[in-house]
């Protein structure tokens, strides 16, 4: 589903004359989609600034959890983490809307519901929990990944096991 990238405040503080690498966390492996777009942020970030700041990601695949992840964003240990949606989901109530399955009839819509004063208002929301909402990530409402294998169609899931995220509104 979504997922948001949350920077801590020193991101957008950052003196240009004092270089910094930024660490960003993710939850998930190297090779998942959503962290090689945070290091192609890194990327364009090390191009924009001719060198003087960057972005160094750390997967660390199942090994901890957003909440937690979460909280090392809130106490400075990390600049930023790539986390789920759903996270918030109790906390802020406006967090439910994107989640919710099927609810707008194409990804067009939902993008640019996000991409306007909607997302404007689920993004500063997430102040009150003491983080700064940078973007949505859209990583499809059905998108499977794998690295075992490629799915190209229905037949190739047999026998394979699908995780979904944990939420109040998927459980």
């Amino acid at each position: 589903m979504f997922r948001i990238l949350i920077p801590f405040a020193a991101l957008m503080a950052a003196s240009p004359a004092h270089a910094e690498e930024f660490v960003s966390s993710d939850l998930l492996s190297a090779h998942a989609p959503v962290v090689q777009a945070v290091a192609y942020m890194d990327t364009i970030v090390r191009e924009r600034t001719q060198g003087r700041h960057g972005i160094r990601v750390v997967a660390q695949g199942t090994a901890s959890t957003d909440n937690f992840t979460i909280g090392r964003v809130r106490s400075g240990e990390l600049a930023m983490a790539r986390v789920r949606l759903a996270s918030f989901h109790t906390l802020l109530p406006a967090t439910v809307v994107p989640s919710l399955p099927l609810l707008l009839p194409t990804t067009a819509h939902l993008r640019r519901s996000l991409d306007g004063p909607v997302g404007d208002e689920i993004l500063k929301a997430l102040e009150t929990q003491g983080l700064i909402g940078l973007c949505f990530y859209d990583t499809g409402p059905r998108s499977f990944y794998t690295s075992k294998k490629p799915i190209r169609n229905v037949a190739d899931l047999k026998d394979m096991s699908v995780r979904v995220q944990s939420s109040d509104i998927l459980s």
